[in-house]
């Protein structure tokens, strides 16, 4: 396949992404903080790896883990408006049966005041607090070009007193077409158990995912393009990423999600070290102002 191809192709999936309305209108989802998962390559990348060939994109699609060399093990932290903390811990090993990999994540909401008449009248403390978490557990294994992986998603939120738990699935899949050219597919938070709050139950927020990834040269510097179309329970939209190396131990990035109206673009930053990289990604809001996750990798080849 020629580049030119490759570049029509590419274009015309992320045009299709970022120009299309909602096709949904009714549905609830619950633990939506799993949005938030992933890697900080992929949140400075758009969240648009589901064709990428790296662990980085193993959240997005479990498939992706095939491109851990050995093992790797990371930090995340990421503070967001009014003390509210998000934090996670990936890891991963490349073993004789395939890869193994784990994330978990941990959202903490802050304290919030109660508003409640019952509230207000003294019979219950004042303020509560929120939390939500996921434990991810998965697997991938490699076919000549074609990569499968599969997570099973744990996942339990508070809200006060109350408490829910929910159980899912994400599978996908990851084709070489070319040396620098794949394409992925990805089912991810399939519920198999719904989180029930008090009388109410809801599914995971469940998304269908398809994406191209291309390996090429801009201005001179070595880069991967990568474009996502997202189909979830109540939208479909678009997100593209470009991680370009710039030095031998830097790599720029940016991304863009059409469905995120608060903070669509994001930019991040890697500084490769011998066997550590230091991560960090940015995504300017002009209501909540600039936020930031950081995070350090421990790779061992």
């Amino acid at each position: 396949m020629k580049l030119f191809s490759i570049k029509v192709i590419v274009f015309i999936s992320v045009f299709l992404g970022l120009n299309v309305n909602p096709i949904f209108s009714d549905g609830a989802d619950s633990m939506d903080f799993l949005n938030l998962g992933g890697s900080i390559q992929a949140n400075a990348m758009g969240n648009s790896l589901t064709a990428f060939p790296g662990f980085g994109g193993s959240f997005t699609n479990p498939a992706s883990a095939n491109g851990l060399d050995k093992f790797s093990l990371s930090y995340m932290n990421m503070n967001y408006v009014d003390s509210t903390t998000f934090n996670l811990i990936r890891s991963g090993i490349e073993t004789d049966f395939g890869i193994f990999f784990s994330e978990f994540g941990h959202m903490d909401y802050g304290t919030q005041l109660r508003t409640t008449w019952e509230d207000r009248s003294g019979l219950l403390n004042e303020y509560f607090l929120s939390t939500g978490s996921y434990l991810s557990l998965g697997t991938a294994f490699q076919f000549k070009n074609l990569g499968f992986g599969a997570a099973l998603l744990v996942t339990n939120q508070t809200l006060d007193t109350w408490n829910a738990n929910a159980v899912g699935l994400s599978f996908g899949m990851l084709y070489k077409i070319e040396s620098d050219l794949y394409a992925g597919l990805a089912y991810n938070y399939i519920t198999l158990s719904q989180a029930s709050f008090v009388t109410q139950k809801d599914d995971l927020p469940r998304k269908l995912q398809i994406g191209l990834s291309n390996r090429s040269n801009l201005l001179g510097f070595p880069c991967w393009v990568s474009g996502d179309i997202i189909s979830t329970n109540n939208s479909l939209y678009g997100s593209v990423g470009i991680e370009a190396l710039v030095h031998k131990n830097i790599k720029l990035r940016g991304g863009y999600q059409s469905i995120n109206s608060l903070a669509p673009s994001s930019f991040g930053l890697e500084l490769l070290l011998t066997r550590f990289a230091i991560d960090v990604s940015v995504h300017p809001s002009d209501i909540f102002g600039t936020f930031y996750r950081f995070g350090i990798t421990f790779n061992k080849q």
